[in-house]
């Protein structure tokens, strides 16, 4: 009954623990969640699983799974529980723009090129962006060129925007320290 359902805000920011039930390919699962008030059923979506990319919703939360959760809201109305199983991890991404600024040059790995640039894994669940200006010192048309996804690159960090959680990186920089 959903009346039972933790209303708290203590209650709704501790962790709960749950069986994964069933799951809606790249969308999420639904958990049993075990609270000692009852069994209920809450909803874990793909962006609150892991802070770190994965390949499978079935490498973080397959069916039948036991994991940890935080209730992140109550729609009373609709009679659905949030959940989220990175509320319960320190967010990466505040640590690095924590313990790094402008002007610092640092390892990565490349993961993704796109048209406008190259995307470098500075840290476990930490990502940021070399802008195609900023690969190499003369023009270049696509990130291809120059970067391939697997490759291991020095970068240099040239801002940690906080607000809109964004690194912007650039090769050519790092190559002249």
């Amino acid at each position: 009954m959903v009346s039972s359902y933790p209303t708290t805000r203590r209650d709704l920011k501790h962790g709960l623990s749950g069986v994964v039930a069933t799951g809606l390919n790249d969308i999420g699962v639904y958990v049993h969640l075990d609270d000692d008030l009852g069994r209920f059923l809450g909803f874990l979506r793909v962006p609150e699983m892991s802070w770190t990319r994965f390949d499978s919703v079935d490498d973080i939360a397959p069916v039948g799974r036991e994991i940890r959760a935080e209730i992140i809201s109550i729609d009373f109305a609709r009679e659905q529980v949030s959940l989220s199983m990175k509320a319960l991890q320190p967010d990466p991404w505040q640590h690095y723009a924590d313990t790094h600024k402008g002007g610092d040059t640092v390892s990565g790995t490349v993961t993704k090129l796109v048209p406008f640039g190259a995307f470098v894994q500075v840290e476990e669940g930490v990502e940021g962006l070399v802008h195609l200006t900023e690969l190499v010192d003369h023009d270049v048309e696509h990130p291809q060129e120059v970067l391939a996804a697997g490759d291991q690159v020095r970068v240099a960090i040239l801002d940690v925007d906080r607000r809109r959680r964004r690194i912007s990186l650039s090769l050519k920089r790092a190559q002249l320290e």
